[in-house]
């Protein structure tokens, strides 16, 4: 399956650029199931989501949050309450196919896996090097370790269990994961340097309040967290590109219009709660560019239901 994100940004692999670097070991044992050269790689903690103040007053206050998350859970090939993380990797842009790894909370049995007793698309069973591979029409899945259970098209999932290795992750995604905080709840990590590589003159997405084109060049690498608790933090880095002249000081820019756009926009129709959760602690350090933000679920789950109407 792709793996989509709002900002569209892409991976091609430079053969003539740095050497390929091995997952962080924060990202074990699901890293060995992740394909080489993932333009993006996440981390979705459920179980941490789901248990935190923040997250049930954004279920209970705002339906568009309780809506999808009914979709998610309608999409997945186990209960929400038996999985503790996800860990996903794969291409956001060209043919590739990405993978998810579902790491649950105890024993798989996989009589329980949702897929195996639908009453469409059933799977068929194969053997694939040393694990069974359950075939079916749309995502197929793997029970690879009692508490690993791999989900992608069958060609992606053929290749990372017959691959007897680690993956190969870019240079461009090894800085962005070394700035990245793991550990919280939400974690994504992303290779820009390749994308100005992979557009080839194609026009950038468009992200109101950024310049997207010019945000790109001067970024190599993007990090995006979330911490749920009893308040969100939401952390962006960026790190600059050592090929674009003044990468710190665009990056520090662009961050602060995109905040100043956005208050300014929804400046009379929401509550001062609201528009802080655009009040960004931004700081420019040569090797990052760091923007920061602090709020409640209420004001979120008021901004999701301003933005649905």
């Amino acid at each position: 399956m792709r793996i989509p994100f709002a900002a569209a940004l892409g991976f091609v692999l430079v053969a003539a650029g740095p050497l390929p670097a091995e997952p962080p070991a924060a990202l074990k044992p699901e890293a060995k199931f992740l394909p080489d050269n993932c333009q993006m790689v996440g981390v979705v903690r459920v179980e941490q989501l789901l248990t935190s103040d923040a997250f049930r007053l954004l279920e209970k206050e705002s339906p568009l949050i309780a809506r999808q998350q009914k979709a998610i859970a309608a999409n997945l090939p186990l209960p929400l309450d038996q999985i503790d993380r996800i860990v996903l990797g794969g291409p956001v842009t060209g043919e590739g196919e990405g993978v998810f790894v579902v790491h649950t909370r105890k024993k798989i049995v996989p009589e329980n896996v949702v897929w195996s007793k639908t009453g469409f698309d059933l799977p068929s069973t194969v053997k694939v090097g040393n694990y069974e591979l359950h075939r079916r029409r749309n995502e197929s899945y793997s029970i690879v370790a009692d508490d690993l259970l791999v989900v992608g098209k069958e060609l992606a999932l053929r290749l990372v269990l017959t691959r007897d290795r680690e993956p190969m992750f870019s240079a461009g995604l090894d800085a962005a994961l070394k700035e990245a905080d793991l550990s919280v709840t939400v974690a994504f990590a992303l290779d820009v340097a390749s994308v100005r590589v992979a557009r080839r003159g194609d026009p950038v997405p468009f992200i109101p309040g950024l310049q997207m084109a010019l945000a790109e060049r001067a970024a190599d690498g993007l990090t995006l967290t979330a911490k749920f608790g009893k308040a969100v933090e939401v952390r962006a880095i960026a790190v600059p590109s050592a090929a674009f002249d003044k990468s710190v000081t665009v990056l520090k820019d662009e961050v602060t219009r995109f905040a100043e756009f956005h208050r300014m926009t929804l400046k009379g129709s929401v509550a001062d709660d609201v528009l802080d959760i655009f009040k960004l602690n931004v700081a420019a350090e040569p090797k990052r560019v760091t923007a920061s933000t602090q709020f409640g679920a209420a004001p979120l789950a008021r901004l999701l239901n301003e933005l649905a109407k």
